[in-house]
């Protein structure tokens, strides 16, 4: 039997996609914050490198807040775009 999900439902009870412990989010964000030197081409100062990881941290907190919220395949699109019949 199916269960209902809403979006109170924890997400351990209802997704496999697993939480992010802060030492691990800490080591991705060092590994962004590179990855972004990198490819800026030039030397980032002290203080750039700090602002660049509190915007990491921030998207990275961001994006586990997204996973909790738990949808299942019956979940609607908060829009509905009906179907036309005909030229156009």
């Amino acid at each position: 039997m199916d269960r209902v999900v809403t979006d109170a439902t924890p997400r351990t009870a209802c997704t496999s996609y697993p939480e992010t412990d802060p030492q691990t989010a800490g080591a991705i964000a060092e590994r962004l914050v590179e990855v972004v030197a990198l490819r800026h081409g030039s030397p980032l100062s002290v203080e750039q490198r700090s602002e660049l990881a509190t915007c990491v941290e921030r998207q990275l907190a961001a994006t586990e807040r997204l996973h909790g919220f738990a949808l299942s395949n019956a979940h609607e699109p908060a829009f509905v775009m009906p179907a036309r019949q005909g030229g156009g």
